[in-house]
């Protein structure tokens, strides 16, 4: 089976922890063995610099070079920095169609004006929006990455302001409860969807169109994201949307 890897990060810089599967490129050669054939790539550099434009033109640059797996830079974008309109235009120039935000560690959450702006930008360059909710469970944070998780609840009260796709990486099902359901444009990454047919009640509760393979790798292991997929009890059709055509429908309707 193919697939499409929406969370994936290049580098791993957080003190304590050493990635899994060492190096990047080694990583992306384990990635490209278990069938992942495009990975949406980001860089803890970019979130952790006070501007992120250097590591993301280091990112986008990294990410050229590879073709299996395709790896498409996913920039790190922070509303609250100036000049935000070019910074959009730049990254659309360069051929970038994903950012990712990181509401808590920039110092905004959903209900405020620079998430909107970064939106409303996002949907005029044709770009995808990611946001991500979590860096890892709190307990387990070292207090430089301490952040809380992010609320995505807002996203219901302004849902007529989502021009541009949302898609929320490493939120649980219990964080959004049932936003989903009546708010369009917005979907699911598997990375932190836990339990037993977590997956099934996911697709009763939202439907299978709205669900996206992430592996949060190297954080998490790739493996056991992918054992979390195929060993779901779900019909072959949407096993495929999740793995592999809801992540090409996505970025093809922009």
């Amino acid at each position: 089976m193919q697939l499409i890897d929406v969370n994936v990060w290049l580098d791993y810089p957080l003190p304590g922890y050493e990635a899994e599967g060492g190096p990047a490129a080694e990583r992306l050669r384990q990635l490209a063995a278990m069938g992942i054939i495009e990975c949406w790539a980001g860089s803890f550099a970019a979130l952790f610099a006070p501007d992120p434009e250097p590591a993301n033109r280091e990112l986008i640059a990294t990410c050229a070079g590879w073709q299996r797996p395709r790896v498409r830079p996913a920039v790190t974008v922070n509303p609250t920095l100036p000049e935000l309109d070019r910074r959009f235009a730049d990254l659309a120039r360069a051929g970038v169609r994903i950012v990712r935000l990181y509401p808590p560690a920039h110092g905004y959450d959903l209900a405020d004006e620079p998430f909107w702006q970064a939106v409303t930008l996002a949907a005029k360059q044709r770009m995808v929006v990611q946001v991500v909710c979590s860096v890892e469970d709190r307990r387990t944070q070292p207090p430089s990455v301490n952040w809380p998780l992010v609320d995505p609840t807002p996203l219901k009260a302004a849902a007529a302001r989502l021009a541009a796709p949302v898609v929320l990486l490493n939120c649980p099902a219990r964080r959004y409860g049932d936003l989903l359901p009546g708010v369009r444009n917005v979907f699911v990454d598997t990375a932190m969807q836990e339990g037993a047919g977590v997956l099934a009640r996911l697709i009763e509760q939202i439907g299978a169109t709205r669900l996206l393979f992430g592996s949060y790798s190297p954080v998490f292991y790739t493996a056991s994201n992918l054992l979390k997929l195929i060993e779901s009890p779900l019909p072959e059709r949407h096993l495929r949307a999740i793995a592999y055509h809801n992540a090409r429908r996505l970025l093809q309707s922009q």
